[in-house]
Parts: structure tokens; C-alpha cells; sequence
């Protein structure tokens, strides 16, 4: 049960909040006659409050984490925990308030309920998730206390290199569809955590930075980290979390699992270094939902067109040189890398002025981001959610059945659905890219150019993004033994067989508008990607003492726009 008495009413957490964004035409227009799914607000607003966790100081000057996925935790109990309660409250992990987990801002995203969800949430979950797995493991147990801090201090710190509006950053860096990796390179995450006073209190409390940021645990990595489709902390806690986000409806009694009790933290242990399931059936269901969650949300091609627009939006707001002046040396602006260092509202806030400047770059894809996320949204709820669980909960006969019945639905080819009500909005077409569709049937130039501007629209070419979906260990119930669920039996490896097909797929998106509000949009991107160029020549914050000031500006901003403030109490602060 959350901690919070004080969740009353709606409009008592509406007064709280502020407006929250779930249905956005409802707040913008209120006037409009309500579309279907605009019935599920309130009950959506609700829902995202009991998947919040509640962060608090106990009169002993502990850290209380009442974590909405895996329990509650005190930290500070151990002599150890010490070097998180000083971490706590460096500028580095504050900004972490702020930066959303899956990079969309409110009223873009396609799915309910996956905003409000910050890099903070994942970083505190996974340390409370590794103390529940030590708490419990007897060969974790025999560590000591020094050991079982770097456990923690491993996922923990994983995330301190996440710039603004997470893996935004990366494709900004590496271009979309690139490896996602750049906030985990040693170089630029070392220089936060050595500027920022962070690698200082991790050595005065007995700790090298090379020991807890990614350390050389073997090819295959163990429990806490790990390459490969195998389980690992930081899959775990953001896998489960967004399931429970996302397939809200599972929480009460549908056909007889609520999935919050079926992935709860006593399914997972660790045994031989290794994170594995102890439930063959929670382990296939988490799969499952796993792979689901990837299709249906990460790799999805309208969701995928609004993170390229979205990448496109930033890269204007980080060479606009009305708009990124360093807020420590006023005469001098910033870097691109080191504006991405900053919050997301430091992005939208731009991004908002730019609407209000009536731009037809920013007034465009504006309109193009929230209305397909809206539409996605309404029909992810009305439609595609309990379509899916029963698919995957119910598990209905596979005798017969193909890829798109039974197994494997695809996202953009659904069955079933209301044509005058498919989640796709009427301006939008997709269309899957085949090599021969790439080179040259759609349009010769997407051989070089992503964004191009046609007779009746925009042309987006998207590549499929980094594949994720898992392959758990799971322990045989009947000889004991430890086997991936894949050779279990049943028909998972089919599965996953079909999930790494759909994973893999290119699109183009043809959003209908003037043409010569796509040749402004082109120009407008070529534009500041050729500006990028020049910002890149930008000096880099070097002095010690100014990155501090920098870091220490950007926490601060933090804590006025991160989360709802009933969700962290106040004496946390003090």
C-alpha cells in the first residue's frame, strides 16, 4: 500500500499536480465533444499516481524508499549505506528528477501511463531490487559489506551518464537507430563524475570508480549487468516496471493473475552469479510482456516517428544561439554534449517558446507528435491492451494458428481493430521497407536523405531501433536444473523467433501536409544539423569549478521540476 493518506480525489490531485497530460485534447480543448477512451482520464491519472514510488527521511536520518514495484527499503541501516545517503544528495543524482525514462515528454507518447517516469525511479528501484536479491541468497550473504555495496553501487551509478530525455541523447550523438550506447562510454560519464563531485565521494567512502561503473566482470557479465537475452538488474526493474505501466488492466483479477503479484521479486534469485526465475509460468508471461512491450511501444513505427522528429527538435533547441547560453558564464555557449547534460525541461522550455514563436518547424511537428500520440493512446486503451493480455494471459490454442494469431500480433497490421479506429491518425501513412521499397520505389532519394519533402507531405524514413527482448534462466521445476526458457519447451523459441523479425523491420511514415510546410521542415533540420557541426566546436566546460557550478545549477532545477512534490517529501531537502 502507497504510504501517501493524502490521495483523496482527482480533482484534489489535479490541484497537486498541475494538469497532467495523459489525454491532451481534453485539457487544450475542453470544449470538443470527447472522443472514445476519453472516459479512461481520471481513472488513468489514478493509476499513474499508485505506480509512482514515494521517497522520505526518517527521524534516524535514513533514506525510505516505498518502491510501487518492489517493496519498501530504509537505506542507512548498514555502515555501508552511508555512501548512498551522501550521493543522495549530489547534484548529479538530483538531476536524474528530471530526465524521463523513456525520453518522450507528456503528450507524446503513443502508450498510457510511460511518462512521469524517471531515471531517478529506475536507479533507486534497481538498488532496492539487488538488496531484496542479497537479502534472500545465501551465497550473496557470505559478501561483505564492502562487496555488497558495489553490487549496488553498479546499477546504481549505470544511469548517471543519461543525458536530457535519455537515449535522446544518444541518437543526437550517434544518429537514430545507432547502437544506443553513448551514455555508457567511459570517457564522457568518468568526466560527470569527476567534475561533479561524484568519483569524490565514492573515494573518500573506499570506492574507485572503475570498480563500480561498469568493471570488467567477464565476456558474458554477471547478475547486476550482463550482455546477451539473459536476465540482469537493470532488465529486470525497467522490464516490469513499464509492464505494470503499460498492462495496467492485469493488476486486478484477470482470469485469475494479477501480474503485479506474478512479478513480484521472490520469482527472481540469484544462483551462481547468475539471475534466473524460479516460476517456469511467470517467467513465460515476463517474456512475453517483455517482447510486447518493445513492439507495441519502443520499436512501434508511429513511436519511432515521434522520437526521430523529437531528436530533430532537440538538436534545433542545442545550436539555437538565442537559447543555449551557459548559465555559469553567461558570454560563453554551450557545447552540445554539455547542454544535453541538463534536464529535460531545459529542452522544453525552448521547444515551447519556439511553438509560441509560430514557426512552422516547431507549430508542425508539434501538431504531428501529440495528435498521433494521442490517437495511439486512445487506442492502446480502448482496444489494443485487453487484446493483448488475453493473447498472452489467457494463452489461447496455437493449433492452426499463424504469426499474426496466437503467437505474435503485429502492431501495425492488427486484426480485429475498428478501421475507423486503428490508432493510426488520418494524415499518417506506414508503409514497411523492403530493400527493394528502400532503393528507390518510394522515393530515389531516401537511399541518402531521412527526412525529405514530397507533393503531399513529408517523407520519414526510420530504421528499426536496438533489439530488446529477453530469454530467461529459469529453474526447472521438476530435475532442478537451470535452463533458458527457450529450451523448455512449448513454442517460445517460435516466439522469439517472429519478435526478432518484427524487431528488425524498417519503415517509412508519409505525414500528409503542404509542401511547403515539409520543404520548411527539411530545411529547417538540414539546418541545424549543419549548425551542429559549427556548435561542436563550442568549448567544453573544462574548469572544475565552473562544471560544478553547472551541475550544481542543473540540480537545482531539478528539484523545482521533477516530480509531483507529494512524491518527495520535503525534509529529504533539508
Amino acid at each position: 500500500m502507497h504510504p501517501m493518506n493524502y490521495r483523496s480525489s482527482y480533482e484534489h490531485q489535479l490541484e497537486l499536480f498541475g494538469e497532467i497530460d495523459t489525454l491532451p485534447w481534453r485539457a487544450i480543448e475542453p470544449h470538443v465533444t470527447p472522443l472514445p477512451g476519453q472516459n479512461a482520464a481520471t481513472r488513468s491519472f489514478n493509476e499513474m499516481i499508485d505506480f509512482m514510488p514515494f521517497y522520505e527521511m526518517n527521524e534516524k536520518g535514513n533514506f525510505l524508499v516505498h518502491d510501487s514495484v518492489w517493496g519498501e527499503e530504509e537505506i542507512g541501516t548498514y555502515e555501508e549505506d552511508k555512501v548512498l545517503l551522501q550521493l543522495l544528495h549530489t547534484p548529479a543524482m538530483r538531476r536524474l528528477m528530471a530526465i524521463e525514462q523513456l525520453t518522450l515528454p507528456q503528450g507524446y507518447e503513443t502508450v498510457p501511463n510511460t511518462t512521469m517516469y524517471k531515471r531517478f525511479e529506475h536507479a533507486w528501484g534497481s538498488v532496492v531490487f539487488v538488496r531484496k536479491m542479497i537479502e534472500k541468497s545465501p551465497e550473496l550473504m557470505s559478501l561483505s559489506g564492502h562487496e555488497k555495496m558495489v553490487l549496488q553501487l553498479r546499477t546504481f551509478l549505470s544511469d548517471f551518464g543519461h543525458t536530457a530525455f535519455s537515449h535522446l541523447g544518444d541518437w543526437v550523438k550517434q544518429g537514430f537507430g545507432g547502437p544506443e550506447d553513448a551514455h555508457d562510454q567511459k570517457e564522457e560519464t568518468y568526466r560527470l563524475l569527476e567534475l561533479s563531485g561524484v568519483a569524490e565521494v565514492l573515494f573518500h567512502n573506499g570506492y574507485a570508480l572503475d570498480e563500480v561503473f561498469f568493471p570488467n566482470v567477464g565476456e558474458r557479465g554477471d547478475w547486476v549487468e550482463r550482455s546477451g537475452k539473459q536476465l540482469c538488474v537493470d532488465r529486470v526493474d525497467f522490464g516490469v516496471r513499464q509492464i505494470l505501466r503499460m498492462f495496467r488492466d492485469g493488476y486486478g483479477d484477470y482470469r485469475g493473475i494479477d501480474l503485479r503479484e506474478l512479478l513480484r521479486f521472490d520469482k527472481f534469485e540469484v544462483v551462481k552469479g547468475q539471475l534466473v526465475m524460479n516460476d517456469w509460468f511467470a517467467a513465460s508471461i515476463f517474456a512475453r510482456l517483455y517482447a510486447e512491450m518493445v513492439l507495441e511501444h519502443w520499436q512501434e513505427p508511429l513511436h519511432r516517428g515521434n522520437l526521430a522528429l523529437f531528436s530533430e527538435i532537440t538538436r534545433e533547441t542545442l545550436v539555437a544561439t538565442d537559447s543555449v547560453s551557459n548559465p555559469v558564464l553567461n558570454s560563453q555557449l554551450l557545447h552540445p554534449y554539455d547542454g544535453l547534460l541538463s534536464i529535460d525541461d531545459d529542452i522544453t522550455s525552448r521547444d515551447r517558446m519556439g511553438r509560441l514563436q509560430g514557426h512552422t518547424f516547431w507549430r508542425q511537428t508539434d501538431f504531428i507528435m501529440r495528435n498521433t500520440g494521442l490517437e495511439r493512446r486512445l487506442w492502446f486503451d480502448d482496444f489494443r491492451r485487453s487484446q493483448l493480455l488475453e493473447m498472452i494471459v489467457g494463452m489461447p490454442a496455437l493449433a492452426g494458428k499463424g504469426e499474426q494469431q496466437g503467437i505474435v500480433w503485429d502492431p501495425i497490421n492488427t486484426q480485429g481493430s475498428d478501421t475507423r479506429f486503428n490508432g493510426t491518425p488520418p494524415f499518417v501513412d506506414v508503409l514497411e521497407v523492403t530493400e527493394d521499397v528502400r532503393y528507390g520505389k518510394i522515393h530515389p532519394d531516401l537511399v541518402t536523405d531521412d527526412f525529405l519533402p514530397t507533393s503531399d507531405g513529408l517523407l520519414v524514413f526510420l530504421p528499426h531501433l536496438k533489439e530488446r527482448w529477453i530469454d530467461p534462466e529459469v529453474i526447472d521445476r521438476y530435475d532442478g536444473e537451470i535452463k533458458l526458457l527457450s529450451q523448455m519447451g512449448g513454442f517460445f523459441d517460435m516466439f522469439i523467433g517472429i519478435v526478432e523479425k518484427f524487431q528488425q523491420r524498417d519503415f517509412v511514415i508519409n505525414y500528409s501536409m503542404r509542401r511547403d510546410n515539409a520543404q520548411d521542415i527539411v530545411q529547417t533540420i538540414k539546418a541545424s544539423r549543419t549548425r551542429w557541426q559549427e556548435a561542436m566546436k563550442r568549448p567544453r566546460i573544462e574548469d572544475e569549478h565552473d562544471y560544478q557550478s553547472y551541475i550544481e545549477h542543473v540540480g537545482s532545477r531539478a528539484i523545482a521540476s521533477a516530480y509531483p512534490l507529494q512524491m518527495l517529501h520535503p525534509n529529504i531537502f533539508d
